[in-house]
């Protein structure tokens, strides 16, 4: 006994399933690729953050041991210099993609002010839609006295 309708006008419904997934499978690898690759990019951002509040703390206690030898605050925390000597944890961060440089470091009678940029060149893994790398930029300022 035949299903459907009788005759050559018969439908014929083999490679249905292989067709339904063939539609549905590149929609479905593109979503699960972009949440890879969201939160790859989530991960290195707060990663960034990270660095550039340990960078704040750093800068903080080499300022606040100027203070206390008796030195200047701004003593080695000079515009251009780095704290990446401090080695800040970076798990997810390529360590060689990461610059940290104190923009500025000024006092104004007990209190001092750092400034600092944390840069992070990161590269996207699934380009099809995106550039294929960007740069994070964090910027942050430390006020103690």
């Amino acid at each position: 006994m035949t299903r459907g309708r009788p005759g050559p006008w018969r439908l014929d419904r083999r490679g249905a399933s292989s067709l339904e997934f063939a539609l549905v499978a590149l929609p479905l690898l593109l979503l699960v690729l972009g949440g890879m690759e969201l939160a790859r990019y989530a991960a290195a951002t707060n990663s960034l953050r990270t660095v550039t509040d340990e960078a704040v703390r750093a800068a903080t206690l080499r300022g606040s041991a100027n203070l206390v030898a008796g030195r200047a605050a701004c003593n080695g925390l000079g515009a251009g210099s780095s704290l990446l000597g401090e080695s800040p944890r970076t798990y997810t961060l390529r360590r060689q993609d990461l610059t940290l440089v104190i923009d500025s470091c000024t006092t104004n009678g007990a209190v001092t002010t750092v400034g600092m940029t944390t840069r992070y060149s990161h590269r996207f893994l699934f380009t099809l839609l995106a550039p294929s790398s960007g740069t994070f930029v964090e910027t942050a300022v430390a006020t103690f006295h």
